[in-house]
């Protein structure tokens, strides 16, 4: 029998999945089990796809309150590919924690180009938005010749210009703040569901 603990633990998981809008119905279904490592267990399945119905039904009916125009993450990743073709390589869910983001932002420079600067939000931050509380933005610079706040003071101003407020007190230390939340619409093969 499926305990109220793994349901709710489903419920976060499949809430969080379809949230961020990259898989379809079963993919979500297989992330959750996955968390709760059990794969193999027919009932918790059978949960899970009707959580999973649920939740599905709900970001279709809040989807659409959301009006027609980008939404936050759209006006995010034209700023980031505003930066990115200006020289800052801006990345957006890039890996799952800030140690690993900076450890593999380099390899985002195309081979044979160089680029002045960096900027990404990661996996967590993603989490976080989904909250409403923002994502935060790590920064800094690819050579000694351009000053890490150089950087950020691009950020922002690219940020700005895509309609976000961030926040950031010009102490490099920190990471620019962008409150946000994180709505991702879900359309064709993202949106299907079975019906109850």
């Amino acid at each position: 029998m499926v305990d109220e603990d793994e349901i709710e633990d489903l419920r976060n998981v499949v809430r969080e999945e379809v949230a961020r809008g990259e898989s379809d119905f079963d993919e979500v279904v297989e992330a959750a089990l996955e968390y709760l490592d059990a794969e193999d267990d027919e009932e918790l399945r059978a949960v899970a796809r009707e959580v999973a119905i649920a939740e599905f039904a709900a970001h279709a009916q809040a989807q659409r309150s959301w009006g027609d125009g980008p939404l936050a993450p759209d006006r995010l990743r034209a700023a980031f590919e505003a930066l990115d073709s200006g020289g800052i390589v801006a990345r957006a869910d890039f890996t799952c924690c800030q140690t690993c983001g900076f450890s593999e932002i380099g390899d985002e420079v195309p081979e044979g180009e160089t680029r002045r600067g960096f900027t990404f939000c990661h996996s967590q931050d993603i989490d976080r938005a989904l909250h409403g509380e923002g994502v935060y933005l790590a920064f800094g610079s690819f050579s000694e010749d351009v000053a890490p706040v150089e950087v950020a003071d691009e950020v922002v101003e690219a940020l700005t210009r895509y309609g976000f407020e961030p926040q950031w007190g010009g102490d490099v230390r920190t990471r620019i703040h962008v409150p946000m939340s994180w709505q991702v619409r879900r359309d064709g093969d993202l949106a299907a569901y079975p019906k109850a």
